[in-house]
């Protein structure tokens, strides 16, 4: 005689959906996380939305930022994992563009902005399984104070390596078939007096659209030197001309590329 108990198999799917998740390595990583940001004092959290990947990543260092996200979500209800439209007004406010969200200075800019914990991550792609490490950093120093490494089974379904471009502006990222611009045209900005006093060097980096047209636009200083080279050297790009990137079909495309400006004393 065939008795049917459905609250007793409803309570061991339960059982094993429950002993299923906690063997799952993403799923852990997330709680430890989760307990590490609560130990924080915080409760907000911005996660890079590319990690960093040697080699040929496919479209995998897109996707696992989304796979950590959720998971944290999963992991902890009351830690506030902050999204591309929370954002993107942060990026703004601190005179970065909106396709600055998948760049890690933006981004850092914005967690600072919003009192948040920075979690970046890389990955390394093994024959049968995926390496994942990730680093949790405090605001505004970004020093890592939590690094913990996984091993996941690579999935068959590999997700599509396709070009990071923003929808509204039609900025692109140079990787994934959009070519760099490269410069035709480059004035080394001049030493002011007080660096030649002091006898300052060192490099600026700036952020900088490549328009289609080969025009710089939107510069944005993100790691200065002072000394009113950081001026020079804005001033001095803003009059640069380049050969534009050029997309997959050889279309000119605009992109948004860091410079560096190196500044040397002979």
């Amino acid at each position: 005689m065939n008795v049917k108990v459905p609250g007793l198999c409803l309570l061991l799917l339960c059982t094993a959906t429950q002993a299923s998740r906690a063997q799952d390595p993403l799923a852990q990583l997330a709680r430890d996380v989760s307990t590490k940001v609560a130990a924080s004092g915080k409760n907000r959290l911005v996660i890079e939305t590319r990690f960093e990947c040697g080699g040929k990543c496919g479209g995998f260092d897109r996707h696992m930022p989304g796979l950590v996200r959720a998971a944290m979500k999963d992991a902890n209800s009351r830690i506030e994992v902050l999204t591309q439209q929370e954002l993107e007004p942060l990026l703004l406010e601190e005179g970065f563009q909106p396709i600055d969200y998948y760049l890690t200075a933006g981004l850092r800019a914005a967690a600072s902005k919003a009192n948040a914990l920075f979690l970046s991550g890389s990955i390394k792609l093994k024959r049968d399984r995926l390496e994942l490490e990730v680093q949790l950093q405090r605001v505004p120093e970004f020093k890592t104070f939590y690094k913990k490494k996984v091993a996941l089974t690579r999935p068959v379904d590999e997700p599509a390596d396709v070009p990071v471009c923003e929808p509204s502006s039609h900025v692109c990222l140079a990787s994934r078939g959009i070519t760099m611009p490269t410069c035709i045209h480059c004035p080394n900005p001049s030493f002011t007096q007080e660096a030649i006093n002091s006898r300052q060097v060192g490099i600026i980096l700036i952020l900088v659209t490549v328009t289609a047209r080969g025009t710089p636009a939107d510069l944005k200083l993100i790691k200065p030197l002072g000394y009113g080279l950081d001026e020079k050297a804005l001033h001095s790009m803003a009059k640069w001309r380049f050969n534009p990137a050029l997309d997959s079909s050889g279309k000119p495309v605009a992109t948004r590329v860091t410079i560096e400006v190196n500044f040397r004393q002979m």
